[in-house]
Formats: C-alpha cells, structure tokens, sequence
C-alpha cells in the first residue's frame, strides 16, 4: 500500500516515454493509442468515491507530462484532464457505484464521452490554429485503438467486485 502511489507515477512516466518514443513508429493508419489518457481514465473509474485528492494530483501530473511532450502551449492537456476527471466524478455522484454485469457498458460509455471531451477540448485549446479538425480513417482507428487499449485496462484493473455466490 505504501508503494502503490509512487508506482502509479512512475507507471504514467513510462507509459508517457512509450507514447512518445515508440508509439509513433508502431502506429496503424497513423493513428495510435493515448495509453496515457487511457491509464489516467481506469484509475479514475475505479477511485473511490472519496479519494479527490490524489486524483487531482494525478490529473495535473499527467496533464503537465501530455503539456511538455505533445502540446505547442502549456495547459490544454491539464485543462482537458480536469474536465474528464469532473465528468466522472460528477457521473459516480449522480449514479453511484456500478456493480455487476452491465460495469463495462458504463465504463465503454463514459470512457468515450471524456476521450471525446478530451480531444476536443486539447486540440480547442492547443492545436485550433494548427490544424483542422478532420474526422477521416485516422479518427475512426484512433477511437478504435483507445477503446480496445482501455478494454484490457478494464479487465487487467484489479478492483475488488463482490463474487462471491449468494444464496438467500
């Protein structure tokens, strides 16, 4: 318990040199996954209702490593964090805790409602006077890939689900 926290960071640190090093030459279609959006959201999901704080900590952290790597100004990562970190904790506020079989319905949900929010609001912010929004092959299999990568975060993730058969 004293080491998940320092583990956590220095597993976003690595997962920012892949992304940023090897991912760029492994992509398909020039699209490849946000493995790093991808961790921050299954840490997220499954926080517990109480934990603000490490969140936030968490979501600067990854914001400012997206900022230093990915974006031409300082901000819109961290910004376009703190709105998908509010989306799900107002969503978790609103709903509650999900249980049992429809988990990952609601995982895949609202796991593309923040990677939508997400890129909308980092490329708003930081890439609008760059490039135009396109919405082509490269957006579909992007989609694609960070759904799938976030499917196996979903099922590797060890949270703690009742399983246990109950009778009466």
């Amino acid at each position: 318990m004293v080491f998940k926290y320092p583990l956590i960071v220095l597993l976003f640190l690595l997962l920012l040199l892949i992304q940023f090093a090897f991912l760029p030459r492994l992509a398909i279609m020039g699209a490849a996954p946000n493995l790093v959006f991808v961790l921050f959201f299954v840490l997220v999901f499954f926080e517990k209702p109480y934990a603000y704080v490490w969140g936030i900590f968490f979501t600067v952290l990854v914001g400012f490593g997206l900022d230093i790597f990915f974006s031409l100004y300082f901000g819109p990562f961290i910004i376009s964090l703190l709105l998908a970190y509010g989306v799900v904790k107002i969503y978790k506020y609103f709903f509650g805790e999900k249980r049992g079989n429809f988990l990952f319905i609601y995982f895949a949900a609202l796991f593309l409602l923040c990677l939508g929010l997400f890129e909308a609001v980092s490329y708003g912010i930081g890439n609008f006077s760059v490039a135009p929004l396109r919405v082509n092959q490269y957006f579909f299999m992007s989609v694609f890939l960070n759904v799938v990568s976030a499917s196996v975060g979903f099922f590797l993730y060890p949270f703690k689900a009742s399983r246990q058969l109950t009778l009466f």
